[in-house]
């Protein structure tokens, strides 16, 4: 099954607000720490182009900004142990509501576009104690066997705000 990566435009500075409430929505269904809204301003700026606060990453979204679907942040970075770039996910986040479309894989094929554009590795993974399986298998069928896994103790994710 793949996406159709066109499908996903670019997101700029008309589209913080609606990214704000995404990653409200995000995390109350994935994260495990409190929800600091000025971090997440700060993360959602230095991504939409057109941001003064621009430096790096890119957010790709599906749906105009006063109806945005689903998004996809990622930023370049590197491995505690080299200065070689990747490129990595910050999150892939669809609204329950659009989940029965083709969102998910378009926002996957998007990741794949940018890091191929970019000639970069791609790290994208599933830290989620909802629905893993299938979100796993989401991610088998449009990257191939996962490179291994993550574990949490004293942990869970979802704030149960969703």
């Amino acid at each position: 099954m793949s996406g159709d990566h066109t499908r996903v435009r670019v997101a700029d500075s008309g589209d913080e607000e609606a990214l704000m409430t995404l990653c409200r929505f995000l995390h109350g269904e994935n994260g495990i720490f409190d929800l600091d809204e000025t971090a997440v301003r700060y993360a959602v700026r230095k991504a939409i182009v057109g941001s003064a606060e621009q430096r790096h990453g890119i957010i790709g979204v599906i749906g105009p900004s006063d109806a945005i679907e689903g998004a996809i942040f990622l930023e370049p970075a590197c491995l505690w142990y080299t200065t070689q770039p990747c490129l990595q996910e910050l999150f892939n986040y669809v609204y329950p509501q659009f989940r029965s479309s083709s969102n998910s894989n378009d926002l996957i094929e998007f990741a794949k576009w940018i890091a191929d554009h970019f000639k970069l590795p791609l790290m994208i993974g599933v830290l989620s104690n909802r629905r893993t399986q299938a979100k796993v298998r989401l991610y088998r069928r449009a990257l191939g066997e996962p490179s291994g896994a993550f574990f949490l103790h004293n942990a869970v994710t979802g704030r149960g705000e969703v």
